[in-house]
Formats: structure tokens, C-alpha cells, sequence
């Protein structure tokens, strides 16, 4: 759920990361899905690039080709606890879904706009409304920024309150079952919840 490989600039640690996943004989044999986190955003110290490195290195099932922007705002080293909202990446690696089994999983970028009218959020609407629960029952998110989650100093992120907003009352209309994030350097897990209750 994002934060593959904490490169910070060097793509030397791209590399290691994917020779580190070569030593495991079951990386080649099961598929791996993964979603943007915010230490993938991998913009220069002095340049407007992002997510270059990451779209570069995977291929996940695509609407369609990337539409990578430039990142703009001051230059020099992007604070990674706290990256702008929204950053400009969309389609490609950014957002995608699939079938697998009896589940529909959804991917979603936490840093892509999110709002009624972005297109990730459109493309989402779209996809949810495909969904067809006889077929597969199981709803599965993916994403890195949790809604929910119990460390200070994540309470502030603006992409946090960006998924309450847009992206969790569709959580809830459309019943999803189960919600993975990353960005936490913990374990944690909830109760059923929406909207800031626990539902059961």
C-alpha cells in the first residue's frame, strides 16, 4: 500500500529494492499490486518531475496511459511527511482496478485529486457502479493514506481529510468490505466504521 522503496532520490535504491524481491522465489510466482505512497513521489531537489520512477519500474492494469504533470511549487527537497495535495498524476500506476476470484479490488492514489470532478474520482464513481456483487462479492480498497488512524502526527494530513470528505461516503454507499492502507509505520486495524463511528 505505497512506500515500496523509500529511494529519497537515490534510484540505486529502486534497484536493490527489486534484487531484494529477486532472492524470493515466491515474488516470482505471485503478483504483486501496489499503490503510490508519499515516498514515491520521488520529485528532484531542484526539478518538477514526479512519480517518474515508480510508473517506470511497474505495470499495473491501466485505464490508460499515465498523465504525469509537473510538480509546482518551490523547489528544493519536498517534505515528505507532509506532500502537497493534489499532486498532478493520473491513470498509469496511479489508479486502477481488477478482478480476482470472487473479490473487486480497487486501487487508488492518495496524492491524485479526489474530488467530484477530478478524474480519479469520476473513473471511481464509473468503476463502482460496475461492480456486480454476485460475481464477486468481496469490494477490496487499496490506498496509502488511511482515513482512520491513531498516530499524531499523521492527524493533519491533507489527504486524509480529502478521502473523509469525497472518497469514504462512497466507502460506505457502496458497502465496501475491506480497506488496506500503508503510511503507517504500525499495525493497526478497526471495527467497522464510517463517518467517525464504529457501525457494529
Amino acid at each position: 500500500a505505497g512506500d515500496l522503496a523509500y529511494p529519497e532520490l537515490d534510484h540505486y535504491r529502486w534497484e536493490t529494492f527489486m534484487d531484494f524481491l529477486d532472492d524470493y522465489p515466491l515474488a516470482e510466482k505471485v503478483p504483486m499490486h501496489i499503490t503510490p505512497g508519499n515516498h514515491d513521489i520521488g520529485k528532484p531537489q531542484n526539478g518538477t518531475q514526479i512519480f517518474a520512477a515508480y510508473e517506470a519500474r511497474f505495470r499495473m492494469p491501466r485505464i490508460q496511459a499515465p498523465d504525469l504533470g509537473d510538480y509546482v511549487g518551490p523547489l528544493g527537497t519536498l517534505n515528505m511527511d507532509r506532500p502537497p495535495y493534489p499532486l498532478d498524476y493520473d491513470y498509469g500506476n496511479a489508479y486502477y482496478a481488477f478482478q480476482y476470484g470472487k473479490t473487486h479490488q480497487i486501487f487508488l492514489n492518495s496524492y491524485s485529486a479526489m474530488e467530484p470532478g477530478s478524474k480519479q474520482y469520476e473513473w471511481l464513481v464509473d468503476e463502482l457502479e460496475r461492480v456486480n456483487r454476485r460475481v464477486t462479492p468481496w469490494l477490496l480498497f487499496t490506498y496509502h493514506v488511511p482515513i482512520y488512524n491513531t498516530f499524531e502526527v499523521h492527524q493533519h494530513d491533507a489527504q486524509m481529510f480529502m478521502m473523509r470528505e469525497h472518497i469514504e461516503p462512497l466507502l460506505v454507499r457502496y458497502k465496501v468490505n475491506v480497506v488496506f492502507n500503508g503510511h503507517i509505520h504500525a499495525y493497526e486495524r478497526t471495527k467497522p466504521v464510517a463517518f467517525g463511528k464504529v457501525t457494529k
